[in-house]
């Protein structure tokens, strides 16, 4: 009974990746403007003090 479970499973998984890979490889057309956020933690001091300080970056593309 597993065993027929397992087959099951691959064999959905297949079709399912199937329209995952032909979406992600389907061609972009028209223009498509995104945003891109980045961010990094920097430990700094003040008064004394060292705290986490959170860098934010973003760009956008139009």
């Amino acid at each position: 009974m597993c065993e027929k479970y397992r087959t099951l499973s691959r064999e959905l998984n297949k079709k399912v990746y199937k329209h995952i890979e032909d979406w992600r490889n389907r061609p972009i057309e028209g223009e498509h403007p995104y945003v891109y956020l980045d961010g990094i933690v920097l430990k700094r001091s003040w008064a004394g003090e060292v705290r986490n300080v959170s860098v934010l970056v973003m760009m956008l593309k139009n």
